[in-house]
């Protein structure tokens, strides 16, 4: 173990690992960012592929869970890293579960997104709010309801709720009614029910895109299909 990896002051059986994992000292982004992530400072940090950025955040993440092991415990969720190609997020997953496969930490690599419908729906009714508190809702992960779920397995799935994900990142109605522009589809055959609710409807909590109503720049995009309602 190289003196200088000794000089952050990891854990022993961390620096176990890190030396398992062929570190010799540290690079130049993590001898700058690592004291700076260990003492809670929000960091904005760039540097050349192959720098090791992705274990100057991972490892004081681990530390982080060896010096408070309770605020771990449970089986929930307790970090999220956001990447922006498939690519850097398997190899931020591969990181994580390297160093960490001896101190009981798991970890799981999603890919995908959701459109602008799918956050909006899952910005569920929550009649007990007013439409101003409820377009100040923040960005959160949130468990789906039954009903969503269902409503979105009969359209991608064939029926499948059980391979509907129960949870999720919703973008909160705060950053979608602060976009510049909003752009909604309706093209499934059960739009047809909440088109007229949606443009023309009581804006309230209890139908969240009606909210959108009150935006400068929503615009409502629908199919042939949906707009020929049934007469």
């Amino acid at each position: 173990m190289s003196n200088s990896f000794k000089t952050l002051g990891f854990a022993p059986q961390l620096e176990k690992l890190i030396e398992a994992n062929g570190f010799t000292s540290p690079t130049p982004i993590q001898m700058k960012a690592i004291p700076l992530v260990r003492q809670g400072y929000d960091l904005l940090a760039a540097a050349q592929t192959g720098t090791g950025k992705t274990a100057a955040f991972v490892l004081p993440m681990l530390q982080k869970m060896i010096e408070e092991p309770t605020l771990y415990q449970k089986r929930v969720p307790r970090v999220l890293v956001l990447t922006p190609t498939r690519e850097l997020a398997a190899q931020v997953g591969e990181t994580i579960l390297s160093l960490g496969k001896d101190l009981g930490v798991r970890s799981a690599v999603v890919f995908g997104g959701v459109g602008i419908n799918g956050h909006v729906a899952f910005n569920e009714a929550q009649d007990e709010l007013t439409p101003d508190q409820f377009r100040a809702l923040p960005t959160r992960v949130l468990e789906i309801s039954r009903e969503t779920r269902t409503a979105n397995a009969i359209g991608d799935l064939n029926g499948a709720v059980d391979d509907m994900p129960r949870w999720c990142v919703t973008i909160g109605m705060r950053e979608i009614c602060s976009a510049r522009k909003i752009r909604l589809g309706c093209f499934r055959d059960w739009h047809r029910a909440v088109v007229r609710h949606a443009a023309y409807g009581d804006v309230s909590a209890h139908f969240p895109v009606t909210l959108l109503q009150e935006h400068p720049d929503t615009l409502l995009r629908m199919t042939e299909f949906v707009a020929n309602l049934p007469e």
